[in-house]
């Protein structure tokens, strides 16, 4: 069998485990709609926040969509390995005909599926429920979305070094992400001149978000997006790909 047919095996694979867990589907993909629902029906949601110059409504779209990917692609995906690495999962893995990296590609690939039907379903709540239009600069929005989904899927593998054990995994991983998605300013805005921001503007998810706020951006002209922002993205991408490469492991810790 081609590598090809098998990386496809292993992320049909993957989905089937992932849909077959309810649970799943909706901390993944669930927790974001329920975000956007009800700060985006807020009674201020029309008017203009902090320094963005955009309505509330348009600044939580991409600030959502930063939050899912973020969702399936780093804290889904690091709390899943560790549990699989801990469990011995991984260690069998090695064991059979499959190559690791196919293994790694349907793991991957399953992460980027669910981010992506993330990213349809929030996209279509706030062109039907909040006016929001489609993004303006598409070229931007697809350039962002696959340099934020190879950034988040590797800092995912990355930080799986850091987690001793199974049990921690959850509380760990939440510990990290839910602090670095208030920091960047993805449920409100900082001032510029505040010193969160600055914190928050040193993670990859700030601007992330803020070159999907430039795609969407009917004003914006050009490419529509900041080409510094997509490099630091990839600076962080190539950076935890490395980590991953070089210190990932596949068995349990003793």
């Amino acid at each position: 069998m081609s590598s090809l047919r098998l990386l496809v095996s292993q992320i049909r694979y993957e989905q089937k485990t992932f849909w077959r867990n309810p649970a799943a589907g909706i901390f993944t993909i669930g927790f974001p709609i329920i975000f956007l629902l009800i700060f985006g029906s807020s009674h201020q949601s029309s008017k203009a926040v902090g320094s963005t110059g955009v309505s509330y409504d348009q600044y939580l779209i991409p600030a959502m969509l930063a939050y899912g990917l973020m969702n399936s692609c780093f804290s889904s995906l690091a709390v899943s390995m560790t549990i699989r690495r801990e469990t011995g999962i991984l260690k069998r893995v090695r064991g059979t005909p499959l190559p690791p990296y196919l293994f790694l590609g349907g793991v991957i690939g399953n992460s980027i599926l669910i981010s992506l039907y993330s990213t349809i379903i929030l996209i279509a709540i706030g062109i039907l429920e909040f006016n929001i239009s489609w993004p303006v600069h598409l070229g931007a929005f697809f350039v962002i979305i696959f340099v934020g989904v190879v950034a988040f899927c590797a800092m995912g593998l990355a930080v799986t070094i850091f987690v001793p054990n199974a049990d921690s995994a959850p509380a760990m991983v939440n510990g990290i992400y839910l602090p670095i998605l208030f920091l960047s300013g993805v449920f409100f805005p900082f001032s510029k001149t505040s010193f969160l921001y600055r914190i928050g503007n040193f993670f990859p998810v700030s601007h992330f978000a803020q070159s999907l706020l430039g795609a969407f951006d009917q004003h914006s002209s050009g490419f529509g997006v900041a080409f510094h922002q997509i490099a630091i993205i990839a600076i962080w991408a190539l950076i935890a790909t490395w980590i991953a490469v070089r210190k990932f492991r596949w068995e349990p810790r003793k």
